[in-house]
């Protein structure tokens, strides 16, 4: 890559042991705490590029001592965050390891959404452990309780649920003990999800309304718009589809008033789910086009997969299972690079009712009893087509 360069391991390993025998100790990690502060301060930079209106939950980087790297552009954003990518997980781990836990959990929590759209989750769950470990062995509980509820919300995202219930339940613990209320509701939110998948919707709802609640109190608009978009989903799961589509619509207008792309392009996926509950098809059609043109547009490689069985369920209910069968084989491709269990369930789910409608009863079958088995393997509540599942085996 033009203007990068790497070393050879040799030349590498006698850069370090020349300078632990030459420099002092307090030289060393001057150095080491500049080269930290510039990439916190980099991250930061390019993540206001990204997502300004998260200025808010990222921290306050320390002043330059270099020169900056410009970053105007979300192509220079995404690009310097890209290929710096695994030097900054490196640092990050290096520094939890040589007791700075402070830069890791700062870290952890400027790249954050970075990591999950572009579905990076592996450096994610690295990252995240390493800086609720560092902040626990430091004592800040505040720090722990940040990367516990990032962790256990990748956890969640990839349908290890227990996991995810033990990650969530520590940074609620923690966030009470330190009265910080925002933090409570964002857990609450990733909690009413994770009951929401697992078929306890009066659960997720009594979460979710007390996230709405938090997040009001705060004064934090982008949590409220999705805690109303939580709470449209439990509406939906009930069978109340025209609540569900009230709180969804506020949701939408709240994060396209923000600005907030994945929000909007999350909750047009939703909407598209109820509009085909309703009978709406081609209104459903429409908002997951909408969703996916904003996914592609901004890169939220993680959350594509999502979008194509929307379509894939919409194109179903048009009579067009040629289409399903495409927008489903897609979501199942994808779904499988990005590590997102559920979505693979959903997937096969697709398949089977397409090849069915196809009149391939073999490959119905197939898929039928891939789907049956992620949702077994998943504990989650399966969606109403269960019994259409059952029926084609």
């Amino acid at each position: 890559m033009p203007g990068r360069y790497t070393f050879h391991d040799l030349l590498r390993e006698h850069a370090r042991t020349t300078a632990e025998a030459e420099e002092t100790e307090e030289t060393r990690h001057t150095a080491l705490t500049r080269l930290l502060d510039h990439f916190l301060r980099t991250t930061c930079a390019a993540m206001d590029v990204l997502l300004p209106e998260g200025r808010r939950r990222r921290p306050q980087p320390p002043p330059p001592a270099t020169a900056p790297v410009p970053l105007t552009t979300a192509a220079q954003a995404t690009h310097w965050l890209e290929a710096e990518r695994p030097n900054l997980v490196a640092t990050a781990v290096h520094a939890a390891e040589r007791g700075i836990p402070a830069y890791t959990a700062r870290l952890a929590t400027a790249l954050h959404h970075y990591l999950d759209v572009h579905a990076h989750h592996q450096d994610a769950r690295t990252l995240h452990t390493h800086a609720a470990e560092a902040c626990r062995r430091a004592g800040d509980t505040s720090g722990e309780a940040r990367a516990l509820t990032d962790l256990g919300r990748l956890h969640a995202h990839q349908g290890r649920h227990p996991e995810a219930l033990a990650a969530l339940g520590r940074a609620l613990a923690h966030y009470r003990e330190t009265g910080e209320r925002a933090g409570e509701a964002r857990v609450l939110n990733h909690l009413g999800d994770l009951h929401r998948r697992q078929g306890r919707p009066e659960e997720a709802d009594r979460h979710y309304r007390g996230a709405l609640a938090l997040f009001r109190e705060a004064g934090v608009e982008v949590g409220e718009a999705a805690s109303l978009a939580g709470i449209g989903l439990v509406l939906e799961q009930q069978a109340r589809y025209e609540d569900a589509l009230a709180h969804l619509d506020q949701a939408l207008r709240l994060y396209r008033t923000l600005g907030y792309h994945r929000g909007e392009a999350t909750t047009l996926d939703r909407l598209g789910v109820v509009h085909r509950r309703l009978g709406h098809h081609e209104a459903a059609l429409a908002h997951h086009r909408q969703a996916l043109r904003l996914h592609q547009e901004h890169n939220h490689r993680a959350y594509d997969c999502e979008t194509h069985n929307g379509l894939g369920e919409a194109a179903r209910s048009l009579g067009e299972p040629a289409l399903a069968l495409a927008s489903h084989t897609t979501a199942l491709t994808l779904a499988a690079e990005v590590g997102n269990r559920p979505e693979e369930a959903r997937a096969a789910q697709g398949l089977a009712h397409a090849h069915h409608a196809l009149g391939d009863p073999a490959q119905a079958r197939h898929h039928a009893r891939r789907a049956l088995a992620h949702y077994t393997a998943l504990g989650l509540q399966a969606p109403p087509e269960l019994e259409e599942l059952h029926e084609l085996l």
